[in-house]
């Protein structure tokens, strides 16, 4: 049993399992409780701790990804007139992926939008006289959600 419990001990990995195991251990020894519950209830506090390590990895990736949100809508409230016309031409006419006309525009925003994390520039080959960018779903959805914010000096081409 001792060198079950040992070889077990050694194999911890993370801080939650190295609590939850000295906690369990720590009450078996206070309250002076038959050892031979040792080994079931430290298998208990390891799946409390891989439990507790889940919620936690999902609330910092939730807190992780509020803040891109927050990010990326403050860099759509604040495009140039040169970002804010391609991305209201593509949203007035749903588009997600265009291709960028550079050598006859002299445009930027080729590499603007992807550095502020609005777009994206899809891998693989393409002309240098068209070059796609296309609106991640994360993004379109901000978007959709904050169009009246974005879009309130923008005027739709006819």
């Amino acid at each position: 049993m001792e060198t079950i419990l040992t070889s077990l001990i050694t194999q911890l990995k993370n801080p939650w399992q190295y609590i939850c195991v000295g906690l369990v251990w720590s009450g078996v020894l206070y309250f002076d409780i038959d050892k031979q519950y040792l080994y079931p209830a430290i298998l208990c506090s390891l799946g409390l701790a891989y439990i507790i390590q889940t919620l936690f990895d999902k609330i910092f990736y939730w807190i992780k990804m509020k803040k891109k949100h927050e990010s990326i809508l403050f860099n759509l409230l604040h495009m140039n007139e040169e970002e804010k016309d391609f991305i209201g031409y593509c949203f007035s006419n749903n588009i997600q992926t265009y291709s960028v006309s550079i050598l006859y525009q002299n445009s930027t925003i080729w590499n603007t939008l992807p550095q502020k994390g609005i777009a994206l520039r899809p891998s693989g080959f393409a002309k240098y006289d068209s070059l796609p960018l296309s609106i991640p779903e994360n993004v379109w959805k901000l978007i959709e959600k904050h169009a009246d914010e974005i879009f309130k000096d923008f005027k739709k081409e006819d």
